[in-house]
């Protein structure tokens, strides 16, 4: 969980704040992967159904897709409806979102926020009900691909400005060693 590796990561971005000389951290939030697993309140913030409704057919060609049925039956006992899964993703980025939040008020409060270039990006996007690819990362559709890459560092990245085109995770690197002034 997302708050756990903030408990780690938290007092050594302050240890690593009090030496005069830069750092890098690496901070990876997995919690918007299957299986989605928000905890309270995040669990039920954005569905409030019955998931178990014997009338929702929603979730049947999920349980029939053989690749995944065991993995599903087992992650998703008596669920039948798929709105309820799909909130289940949402509140997960949500409760990530929230952790994500107290490494940027940490930044603020340690007073090097602007300093500090804060790279948000992902590996790949979810189909979640889409193009027969449950709850997943497969297929080479849109909703994998796309997906966000924010960089902010106010010396060097006018709030606001946004690149058009594609980027591929090779270029990370580069780009960061640049703004650095490596």
């Amino acid at each position: 969980k997302a708050e756990h590796l903030n408990d780690a990561a938290m007092p050594e971005i302050e240890r690593l704040s009090q030496q005069d000389k830069p750092f890098f951290l690496l901070l990876r939030h997995m919690d918007p992967h299957s299986p989605y697993l928000p905890p309270a309140p995040f669990n039920r913030m954005f569905y409030h159904g019955n998931e178990c409704d014997p009338a929702n057919k929603s979730m049947d060609a999920v349980m029939q897709f053989k690749p995944f049925r065991d993995y599903f039956a087992t992650w998703l006992p008596g669920v039948t409806d798929k709105d309820y899964v799909i909130a289940q993703y949402d509140g997960a980025v949500a409760y990530m979102d929230a952790c994500i939040q107290k490494i940027f008020t940490q930044l603020e409060t340690l007073g090097i926020l602007d300093d500090t270039i804060v790279v948000i990006n992902s590996d790949h996007g979810e189909t979640l009900h889409d193009h027969e690819c449950y709850f997943d990362h497969h297929g080479i559709y849109d909703v994998t691909l796309h997906v966000p890459l924010i960089i902010r560092y106010p010396k060097r990245i006018p709030a606001g400005l946004r690149v058009k085109g594609y980027n591929q995770q090779k270029d990370l690197v580069p780009t960061l060693l640049d703004l650095a002034g490596i």
